[in-house]
């Protein structure tokens, strides 16, 4: 008895729609899936990049770990019916019609898609919509194993050399059996594969190469024209994920997190493209950035490399970003090295962190203070009220840095600044630096009418010599501290006076308030106390005028050339002021009880003649416009957040430092109540609580900006030398001297002298 011929064994061939969840094989199924729809065709994907990226975006499928190949193709079954051209459609319904046959058996049409479709979306609205209906019947694919062992078979008869089709070369989609197979299902496939227990060959090697081609060629590849596509298009690597609506705000609002190393490698039993199982054979950490190399062993095997950051011109961006962002926030890198230690965290090291802050950093704060300081400047109108002060990078005599900052009185905004280093400039640093801060905003269109600094006298003698147009006031918060000084001096050899010194404090702010600008004025009132100390309230124009003559005689006796004045030449004098201010009834009720001084008593001797010194009238005088510097102090607090005084910084470190502090000082000007909270605080002057107020929202976005202006600088931008930028933006004008301390280093072998003496 003859037996039959042996049935040939069924390949797996033919194109497969590679949409996620999509199970469409031209092999097997030749009708569509959707209802009134008797077709079905597998169309390549478009040629240009910008419409290629569009289909990849609504194929469902994740592409960093999935990468289509020129051979990709997608069903027909994910587009609408306008999607396709019209003349298709209605030559393929003549054939049918003529034909009189079933859709598989008539003849084959071509059917085109219009150059603008995209799949699973809809045309009127863009949005992304499945054709196939969930709730319609489909066709349940044959088990996961079938069409695994179907393949396996292929790969056998093909390396072995039997393959009776060698023809129709080897397909392999590389996420189609991964997606629905439970990991242990795919681990036992797997190692059955690698043991050889089910196939003829061993697929651990890489000697053998598989081309991924077609089978099919009577299908078109699709592009946006309607024409063939024999060309390959690389798909970008860098284009972002398919992420669900419900993560979405997730993925936006989180850039970075902290991963744990285990979790991270336990990943990678699997691999990344196709799912299969996979080693791990290298890790690597680049700073804050960790690389790994895995090998897969599936059916094709392949090696692949994972970075945990993009690259950005051959640097990792999380260490560009991870430098900068510490930097910013005022954290030095010996902190961050502890830190980082002792957490076992990878960290860039210390020459890469200060190259890469001020090769990419520093040059976008740069840009970022211009542009800030700029447009201040041009939105003043007419002279502007200014205030001045120095600050020192270290306290006492050993300070290298005087950090000169000026700012705008009416709206507290910082306007500019100048450091000067020991060793560039003679004499005060701050004198020097007051001096160019002055020149450079004088050189950028600033026309300053009234300057506040502290009572520094070197200072005031150069704004009268440079700066005559200016008029130059004393801070009343500073002269205030001083009097209160001097008076608690004065105490500790008169005790009887230290009650009366918050008073006489209180009665100076009093009276430059009230003088409205008149420096005689300001004098009197202030003058005044010395007669309400004796219970005097009121008095006659010259009330002192014996006991002015008697210390004029007095002091004649020291003097080689003596000086005789009238007594209305000397101080105090009361032309306009002749009584307190307080009131009778405030005499009777709130001073009824005082210890009242008596005239010519030694306390008020000692009263009276600091209070008539010729110095220290002068200085009162400039007070009058009642200006003080407390906004300034309190951006001097601010700066010690960034640059604080126990740590030694460099030049341009100083400035760029003192650039950035600038930028959130005068990013966050609205001091409203909606952005203060009021607290209790003791004052430790005044020994009770007294009510503040903080500014408690803050606008931290310029740290945002800096860092996304550095990320596209490191991808495009020119290189840039930040000394040349500082020195063209008028901010270092001498040469920075190498050793401030003027002495020559001794050398290595020379030994150290130990000796007192």
């Amino acid at each position: 008895m003859t037996e039959p011929p042996a049935k040939k064994k069924r390949k797996a061939g033919g194109s497969f729609c590679a949409m996620g969840g999509c199970s469409n094989r031209s092999s097997r199924d030749s009708t569509s899936g959707l209802p009134n729809r008797d077709f079905i065709r597998y169309l390549y994907l478009p040629k240009d990049h910008k419409g290629r990226q569009k289909w990849l975006a609504r194929m469902k499928r994740d592409t960093r770990s999935w990468t289509p190949g020129k051979n990709t193709r997608v069903c027909s079954d994910h587009f609408f019916e306008c999607d396709f051209m019209e003349e298709d459609l209605s030559r393929y319904r003549n054939r049918l019609s003529s034909d009189g046959a079933s859709s598989s058996k008539v003849t084959y049409t071509r059917i085109r898609l219009k150059p603008d479709s995209v799949p699973n979306t809809d045309r009127q609205t863009g949005r992304f919509v499945d054709p196939l209906d969930p709730r319609d019947v489909q066709r349940r694919p044959p088990p996961i194993r079938e069409r695994f062992s179907e393949q396996v078979e292929e790969v056998t008869e093909e390396t072995a050399g039997v393959s009776d089709h060698s023809s129709s070369p080897l397909q392999v989609q590389e996420d189609e059996f991964h997606d629905a197979l439970p990991d242990c299902e795919l681990d036992e496939i797997s190692q059955s594969l690698l043991s050889g227990t089910d196939t003829d060959s061993d697929f651990s090697g890489n000697d053998t190469e598989y081309e991924m081609s077609s089978d099919d060629d009577s299908e078109d590849r699709f592009t946006g024209s309607g024409e063939s596509d024999v060309d390959d298009v690389e798909l970008d690597q860098e284009s972002e994920p398919i992420i669900h609506d419900s993560v979405n705000s997730f993925a936006q609002s989180i850039k970075w997190v902290f991963v744990s190393v285990p979790l991270l490698l336990s990943l990678f039993k699997h691999c990344p493209d196709c799912g299969v199982p996979s080693k791990v054979t290298k890790v690597m950490t680049h700073g804050f950035a960790i690389v790994i190399h895995y090998k897969c062993f599936g059916i094709c095997p392949h090696e692949g490399v994972w970075r945990s950051s993009p690259v950005v011109r051959n640097k990792y961006e999380s260490n560009l970003l991870f430098s900068a962002a510490v930097m910013m926030c005022g954290v030095s890198y010996k902190a961050l090295e502890a830190v980082m230690s002792c957490l076992s965290v990878p960290y860039v090291s210390k020459t890469s962190f200060y190259n890469l802050i001020s090769s990419y950093l520093y040059p976008m704060i740069m840009n970022k203070w211009t542009a800030v300081r700029d447009s201040i400047i041009n939105g003043l109108q007419g002279d502007v009220d200014v205030a001045g002060d120095g600050h020192f990078d270290s306290p006492g005599w050993c300070a290298k840095f005087c950090t000169y900052s000026i700012m705008e009185m009416k709206s507290g905004a910082i306007l500019d600044f100048f450091i000067c280093q020991k060793g560039m400039y003679n004499g005060d640093l701050e004198t020097a630096a007051c001096k160019e801060v002055l020149t450079n905003l004088k050189s950028r269109g600033v026309t300053i009418k009234n300057l506040v600094t502290d009572e520094n006298t070197k200072v005031a003698k150069m704004v009268r010599t440079f700066f005559h147009q200016i008029t130059h006031n004393y801070d009343i918060w500073h002269k205030a501290r001083l009097i209160k000084k001097k008076l608690l001096v004065i105490a500790k050899k008169f005790p009887k006076i230290a009650e009366y010194v918050p008073g006489i404090v209180n009665h100076f702010w009093y009276a430059c308030k009230e003088c409205k600008g008149n420096p005689k004025v300001l004098v009197e009132r202030f003058h005044s106390a010395l007669l309400h100390l004796i219970n005097e309230h009121s008095w006659t124009s010259d009330p002192f005028k014996p006991l002015k003559l008697k210390i004029q005689d007095e002091n004649n006796k020291n003097r080689k050339k003596p000086v005789c004045l009238p007594s209305e030449k000397l101080f105090p004098l009361f032309e306009t002021e002749h009584k307190c201010d307080h009131g009778q009834k405030a005499t009777h009720r709130r001073l009824k009880g005082w210890k009242w001084l008596d005239l010519e008593s030694d306390e008020w001797m000692a009263l009276f003649k600091y209070f008539t010194d010729t110095r220290f009238m002068n200085s009162i005088k400039m007070c009058r416009n009642f200006f003080h510097t407390g906004n300034l102090e309190v951006y001097h607090n601010v700066r010690l957040k960034l640059l604080p005084k126990r740590t030694s910084y460099s030049l341009q470190r100083m400035l760029i430092g003192s650039m950035l502090i600038a930028i959130e000082v005068n990013l966050n000007l609205d001091t409203s109540e909606t952005r203060r909270k009021q607290f209790w605080s003791y004052s430790k002057s005044q020994k009770k609580y007294v009510r503040k107020s903080r500014v408690v929202k803050k606008n931290y976005g310029y740290r945002v900006e800096i860092l996304n202006d550095m990320i596209d600088f490191a991808r495009s931008g020119p290189e840039l030398e930040i000394l040349t930028i500082l020195e063209d933006d008028l901010y270092i004008k001498k040469r920075i001297p190498t050793n401030i301390t003027g002495l020559q280093i001794p050398g290595e072998g020379e030994s150290a002298d130990r000796s007192r003496f």
